[in-house]
């Protein structure tokens, strides 16, 4: 069995979040292991939401409408979420399938959001799957790559370069891309 490693960055801003997709896109990294997460609104500020067009395409309405319209069409999934603890959550990527695949399973022990505990099968440790549920709440977008363990360092090097509040490479866990 192949080893795999997560790799999890935190940013403030979209344009972060989207500069460290351009650099790792460059040294190889595929859209289908790419997920964004985050809240992409403000109570009050306006109407946000997800909606499907006529041919199907997954759109956006809200705060960073072009970021998130651009992420789902590029990496191929997409979900807008309420849940508990976090409140509404924009998922782009293969992580929106997981969360929703995590709300079918039997609630958990260690305190975790649903998010968390998504996390936490990707091998992330429970201690830094709680810090990142906490980015989330405090509006910062969680950017997680799931790598095989031989492309981490050549990937995390890439990243590196960002404009992150944090980016760390957790190792184990299983891929869902």
């Amino acid at each position: 069995m192949d080893s795999h490693a997560t790799l999890v960055a935190v940013f403030r801003e979209p344009r972060d979040a989207q500069d460290v997709w351009e650099r790792i896109a460059a040294v190889g990294v595929g859209p289908g292991r790419v997920s964004v997460i985050g809240k992409g609104h403000h109570s009050g500020e306006q109407a946000s939401g997800y909606y499907a067009t006529s041919t199907g395409e997954a759109q956006y309405w809200g705060r960073h409408k072009s970021f998130w319209n651009n992420l789902w069409h590029e990496l191929r999934g997409a979900a807008f979420l309420w849940l508990p603890t976090l409140g509404p959550v924009i998922v782009a990527g293969p992580m929106g399938s997981t969360i929703v695949a995590e709300l079918h399973r039997a609630p958990h022990e260690c305190g975790l959001s649903v998010l968390g505990e998504s996390m936490v099968g990707l091998g992330v440790a429970p201690e830094a799957a709680a810090k990142y549920e906490t980015a989330v709440m405090a509006d910062h977008l969680l950017f997680l790559v799931e790598l095989d363990s031989g492309e981490a360092a050549r990937v995390f090097e890439a990243a590196d370069q960002s404009m992150r509040i944090e980016l760390q490479l957790h190792p184990g866990g299983v891929s869902v891309g």
